[in-house]
């Protein structure tokens, strides 16, 4: 999970949310939605599920590598 963490926290910050500040939690899960929200953040048990890390996979795999474009 560290490793989705930190992926996750680099896709983020290509679209200028950082993960870990509490004060982006509203447009982090618009990103990627609720369950990958929480799959990212958990850090206590119980433990994403193997199901929660794939739909994270994909959500982060949607939301792309690249910052979004400037008009």
């Amino acid at each position: 999970l560290r490793r989705l963490r930190e992926a996750g926290a680099a896709r983020l910050a290509r679209h200028g949310v950082a993960l870990a500040d509490p004060a982006a939690a509203s447009r982090a899960r618009e990103l990627v939605g609720d369950r990958a929200y929480v799959t990212l953040t958990r850090h206590s048990h119980p433990l994403p599920s193997v199901a929660d890390a794939r739909h994270t996979i994909g959500a982060l795999e949607r939301l792309g590598s690249n910052s979004p474009e400037t008009p």
